[in-house]
């Protein structure tokens, strides 16, 4: 048969999506939700930390004189907590073509400025995972940067090895709880909301920030059923729009309220069934006692073009400051 037929067309165009398809959407609730400071002028900042005497129960003679055993010391009770600056950064470069030459979903022209959009959203990453971790803080001693402590080494019994927490001001057994998820109850986020209520004296509003496992579990506690002794799981159905809802982002106790958010950065440090414990992970926190100070914030610096294409360096230095540790939490279950 005569004609012009396709698989006979010596020179032929491959259809090329202009799409990038980037699945990961580098949610980081953390580093968006918590306080921010500029201005810190130091890589080290202290602050301090007091709490009131026991009541006294003790009454007062009538008539009698103030003698020196009788004078208080309000400061006693201070303690000077400090951290450390963490540094880091991210260097975007492309090649003279690839900056001047169209590729699938990056016209001419754009590949720096896609690069440095992409760069930027994984620093916020890299920031969400170091607040998430259990890192030590340091001084930059010319082989490691600076870094600063994490929540999970701020949320931890014993003395820390680089600027410890005042022995006055670690949080106790109570505060971190590892039960593991087949048992994890009620009573288990009673449990650590107790603990801070029993430091604190006042149920605050808090937020829990906590990996897919922990979250799926909070959403699926179960309650007894009265008639059958069973348990049953609570679920709301709206007929009117076909919706059915198992979840939980609120959680209202006596000792406070927890607001839930998922975070998938949480234990990014773990070396030992990382998956699994990022999972399970969760930092319940008080956005009052929280705080980034920020040496340098985000910014975008020019490095020399030598001949390669144009490259840049993102950076920022910040601080994770703790105003008192023992109004947090932490969930660290292994299993």
């Amino acid at each position: 048969m005569a004609g012009t037929l396709e698989k006979d067309n010596i020179v032929k165009h491959k259809s090329l999506s202009e799409m990038i398809v980037l699945i990961d959407t580098a949610k980081t609730p953390m580093a968006s939700m918590l306080k921010k400071v500029n201005g810190l002028d130091q890589l080290e900042h202290s602050w301090t930390a007091d709490e009131y005497d026991a009541p006294n129960l003790t009454a007062t003679v009538d008539g009698a004189d103030v003698g020196a055993s009788d004078h208080e010391d309000a400061q006693a009770n201070r303690g000077e907590l400090k951290g450390r600056c963490h540094y880091h950064s991210r260097v975007p470069k492309v090649s003279t073509l690839t900056e001047s030459t169209s590729t699938g979903g990056t016209p001419a022209g754009r590949a720096m400025a896609q690069a440095i959009a992409k760069k930027m959203k994984e620093l916020k990453r890299d920031m969400e995972s170091v607040i998430g971790s259990s890192q030590e803080s340091a001084a930059d001693d010319g082989n490691d940067g600076n870094a600063t402590r994490g929540l999970g080494a701020w949320l931890q019994t014993g003395a820390q090895t680089h600027l410890p927490v005042p022995a006055a001001f670690r949080p106790s057994a109570g505060h971190i709880d590892a039960t593991p998820m087949a048992s994890f109850n009620e009573e288990t986020l009673d449990g650590v909301l107790q603990t801070i209520w029993n430091v604190r004296d006042s149920a605050e509003s808090y937020h829990l920030f906590c990996g897919g496992v922990l979250k799926r579990t909070i959403s699926n506690l179960s309650r007894a059923d009265s008639i059958t002794g069973s348990a049953v799981l609570a679920r709301t159905f709206d007929g009117a729009v076909n919706k059915l809802e198992t979840k939980v982002d609120i959680y209202q106790s006596d000792f406070g309220i927890l607001n839930l958010h998922l975070d998938r950065h949480l234990g990014e440090d773990e070396t030992t069934d990382k998956v699994i414990r990022m999972a399970r992970r969760g930092y319940l926190v008080d956005l009052d006692l929280v705080e980034l100070k920020y040496n340098i914030p985000l910014r975008s610096r020019d490095l020399p073009d030598t001949g390669g294409g144009p490259r840049k360096k993102l950076e920022q230095c910040f601080m994770l400051c703790v105003g008192d540790p023992r109004g947090l939490g932490k969930f660290a279950a292994t299993a």
